[in-house]
């Protein structure tokens, strides 16, 4: 038993059946991430992305809207990399997680058509191939204007 200052100086009883409560919505993201890691373990990127995004459709909106944050959060890198290739043609990638990929090995004489290209299995769900080739040209583009 204990009682703690509530927001305008009156006092608030903390229980137990509020503690527990309180921790139901807890265990239950707790089980929903440990489904999510489950489902995605190995992948990375993009595939790592699409997996989580095929929980959002789950009908349960405390669900969509777990499943959404962990998205938001988890696609910042992904738009980080988006926007350094096509602003700058910078491909900083170095856990192999972006769709375009660099082949180091190709010749001068043919860096456009095989210098660059796309990974399929890491688009996430959410960029479709004709996106996807769009920015691995605008990205192509302002390397060979370099």
């Amino acid at each position: 038993k204990g009682s703690t200052a509530a927001p305008g100086g009156g006092k608030s009883r903390l229980t137990l059946r509020g503690v527990y409560l309180w921790s139901i919505q807890l265990v239950d993201n707790l089980r929903l991430m440990a489904t999510i890691c489950d489902t995605v373990e190995g992948a990375r990127g993009g595939a790592l992305i699409s997996g989580i995004g095929k929980f959002l459709h789950h009908g349960d909106p405390n669900v969509e809207a777990f499943v959404r944050n962990v998205l938001q959060r988890s696609c910042v890198p992904l738009f980080r990399m988006i926007a350094q290739w096509m602003s700058a043609a910078e491909l900083k990638d170095p856990f192999h997680e972006f769709f375009v990929t660099a082949r180091k090995s190709v010749g001068v004489d043919r860096l456009w058509q095989d210098r660059y290209r796309l990974n399929t299995n890491m688009i996430p769900f959410f960029i479709d191939k004709k996106l996807a080739h769009s920015i691995l040209s605008v990205g192509k583009s302002i390397n060979f204007i370099q």
